[in-house]
């Protein structure tokens, strides 16, 4: 890592750290996608404590950015992730059975950003990132249509329990969580365990694709509800961003 960024304005760009985190953000496609991690609270107040001895009072309350070569997207929860190669297989599984347009509206593309997000939001909120990881590959999993169908999540959390124990093996009480993400995932709940909320905002804050933008009020997390936060997921879901896990999996299908 090169350098922290501070609050301070930086003497080696000559600018406000909160405009140039902005300058790229607007501009993200121009890095390589390791070029920028978060920081949860208590590393940042870590970082403080040794700078400075202490965190003010009042001090900073939203997300913190390091800019630099990180070599890890998800820094603080990568070690208790799925390797992308069970994840591929795992939703080869998933699509032998899939009824709809695995590059539809509810396939492929989405569960690589509702993935995204929730693990972007672990970083956060704590939560199980491997819970969060099949949450994506299986709460639209068993659609029968792009429309109404208020029994989907459940269908697709009986698939993942069915599928425990295969490709993939969750405790009890993670198996728990999931079904229970997967089936009340479109109900508009808020209230929850911190793994089941991430996974609902996860999955609301790719809405946009479909021309509904999510309101701060109905999302269950407080980095979910950032104004910048927010805007991120729906510039990624409405130019229909394909992670290189979904581009994967989409690549493996022809």
């Amino acid at each position: 890592m090169r350098r922290l960024l501070t609050r301070r304005p930086m003497s080696g760009y000559g600018v406000e750290t909160k405009a140039l985190n902005r300058a790229i953000r607007r501009n993200i496609e121009r890095f390589q996608e390791d070029f920028m991690l978060k920081l949860t609270r208590p590393e940042y107040t870590g970082i403080l404590r040794c700078q400075i001895g202490t965190l003010r009072h009042g001090g900073h309350s939203k997300v913190v950015l390091l800019w630099g070569r990180s070599g890890a997207k998800y820094p603080t929860i990568s070690s208790e992730m799925f390797t992308d190669d069970t994840l591929k297989k795992i939703a080869r599984e998933i699509l032998k059975g899939y009824a709809l347009e695995p590059r539809g509206i509810h396939g492929v593309a989405h569960w690589g950003r509702v993935m995204d997000n929730g693990l972007r939001l672990a970083e956060f909120t704590g939560a199980n990132a491997r819970v969060v990881q099949l949450f994506a590959l299986f709460h639209d999993s068993r659609r029968l249509n792009d429309d109404h169908d208020p029994l989907h999540g459940a269908r697709g959390a009986e698939l993942a329990a069915a599928m425990n124990g295969g490709l993939f093996t969750l405790a009890s009480t993670d198996l728990e969580l999931l079904r229970y993400a997967c089936t009340r995932h479109t109900e508009g709940l808020t209230e929850g365990d911190a793994t089941v909320r991430t996974c609902w905002d996860a999955d609301r804050l790719d809405l946009p694709r479909v021309s509904v933008f999510p309101k701060p009020a109905r999302l269950c997390t407080a980095p979910a509800r950032e104004k910048d936060f927010i805007a991120q997921a729906a510039a990624r879901s409405e130019a229909d961003f394909h992670t290189a896990l979904a581009q994967a999996i989409i690549d493996s299908l022809e």
